[in-house]
């Protein structure tokens, strides 16, 4: 009995290490940018702190000193904000080309992985054919035969 073979086997394999890389990449892509995130929130949050420790200063004496380190300090941390916004925005332009890189290696592997399923079912379909016409060639031999007997 013949075995089947895909003679796309190698490019199917191919398609499914390059859907496989992709998913390791989004996932990368995806990490960093959480990991921006992150970074950007813990930046907001000292400047959230930094303000309400400068509101406490000016309750009592006022030092100028004190005052300009907090306001250097603030400008410090809305300039790493704005950095950190623009890194972000490049990140998810990476996050974005990498999830459509994603979604067409595996449309390229579903595409490969369905021409080799209907390739096996017509090998199955003819396989099934020829024992069905054995199987009829048979039948009228052993037919022929028992009238040549009679």
């Amino acid at each position: 009995m013949k075995k089947f073979k895909f003679r796309l086997e190698a490019v199917l394999e191919h398609k499914q290490k390059m859907h496989k890389q992709a998913q390791v990449d989004f996932f990368n892509a995806k990490q960093h940018l959480e990991k921006g995130n992150l970074e950007l929130t813990s930046i907001e949050n000292k400047e959230k702190l930094q303000r309400a420790d400068l509101k406490k200063s000016q309750i009592g004496k006022l030092n100028a000193g004190q005052i300009i380190t907090h306001l250097r300090y603030l400008m410090h941390l809305g300039n790493a904000k704005q950095m950190k916004k623009n890194d972000l925005l490049n990140i998810e332009k990476d996050v974005n080309k990498n999830r459509q890189a994603l979604i067409a290696a595996a449309k390229d592997q579903r595409i490969i992985e369905k021409l080799k399923e209907k390739k096996l079912r017509s090998f199955v379909k003819k396989i099934i054919e020829s024992e069905q016409q054995i199987m009829d060639e048979n039948a009228v031999n052993g037919f022929t035969r028992g009238k040549a007997e009679k």
